[in-house]
């Protein structure tokens, strides 16, 4: 099966804890995202530092894999809830990249 993956990079909102949005991304955002069948697989990355041990520009990256992104976004809009959903986590993060992106060939594995 062709698969896409989304990545979003996202940073917090001046003033937002970092420990009450991984909360909810535990207690509100992974059990949501289970509900959605295009969705493969999902993880929400803490980012601790560039490999040089530099501050990033981001906080934290989504990887979200799916069987297609039509299928996510049709899923995504037609959930209940949306829009309290989307006022949640706008309340932590902002999100200033979103991409989609494909495996080239089978990729590797050590």
């Amino acid at each position: 099966m062709m698969t896409q993956t989304i990545f979003f990079l996202s940073r917090l909102k001046p003033g937002a804890d970092a420990a009450a949005y991984e909360a909810w991304v535990e207690a509100v955002d992974y059990p949501r995202v289970r509900t959605i069948d295009a969705i493969l697989e999902y993880a929400v990355q803490r980012i601790a530092a560039g490999p040089m041990g530099e501050k990033p520009p981001f906080d934290y990256i989504e990887r979200v894999v799916v069987t297609s992104v039509e299928a996510y976004e049709s899923e995504r809009r037609s959930k209940p809830g949306r829009e309290e959903f989307l006022e949640q986590i706008g309340s932590f993060i902002e999100i200033p990249y979103a991409f989609v992106a494909s495996t080239i060939g089978d990729g590797a594995k050590p």
